[in-house]
């Protein structure tokens, strides 16, 4: 309780990371002829830490366990996931092309990336080790929204169902055996407020944030 605090000023704000006090804006959309868009990552108190440049059309996600990288995927295409390195250079891919992969975040180890996918028609999420390997696969309901909310270990999937002209089932699943919670069946929808976590949308954390 109390006023807030002002932190600092950002440009076109694109993601938080709460958890590592930083944040993701963009400083040029790249529209021009030969341009790329640009970003800058900045603590809160608005210090710049990096600044670089993507392909258009790219999605930015959370950062590699080892904050040199942020996960990327294009939009409405299908492609593969990439790690976008903030120091420069090339983006390495780290999943083969399915269809519209979305990621939501990595094992504790950094070992693995969760992913939801679209394979054969069936909503899925994914971990898919990053030197390869398996993956393991959990299908989900048809009417299943994303974004989802990936718990900090890697053992549990906040989502959220379509049950009404305005409301969702709000669930919790656990991913090694399935188990499925329901939170509520009666959250608000709204397209800015579907299930995420402190940061955002493919945030990792603790708690999740809903409105009923």
């Amino acid at each position: 309780h109390g006023p807030a605090e002002e932190l600092g000023t950002a440009g076109a704000l694109v993601r938080i990371f709460p958890d590592r006090g930083l944040v993701l804006q963009q400083i040029n959309q790249g529209q021009g002829p030969g341009q790329a868009p640009s970003y800058e990552i900045a603590t809160l108190e608005g210090r710049s830490v990096a600044r670089f440049s993507t392909p258009r059309n790219m999605q930015l996600g959370r950062p590699t366990p080892d904050g040199r990288g942020l996960l990327a995927s294009q939009r409405d295409v299908v492609a593969p996931i990439r790690v976008v390195p903030v120091a420069g250079g090339p983006l390495r891919q780290l999943t083969e092309a399915r269809e519209y992969d979305w990621p939501l975040g990595w094992s504790p180890d950094g070992s693995h990336v969760y992913a939801w996918t679209r394979i054969n028609g069936q909503e899925e999420v994914m971990r898919l080790p990053v030197n390869g390997g398996p993956a393991a696969q959990w299908p989900m309901a048809r009417e299943t929204e994303q974004p989802a909310t990936l718990g900090p270990d890697g053992r549990y999937l906040a989502y959220s169902v379509k049950s009404g002209s305005d409301s969702r089932t709000l669930a919790v699943r656990r991913l090694a055996d399935g188990e499925t919670r329901v939170v509520t069946r009666t959250a608000f929808y709204a397209p800015q407020n579907r299930v995420t976590g402190p940061g955002g949308s493919d945030a990792n954390g603790d708690e999740f944030f809903y409105l009923e």
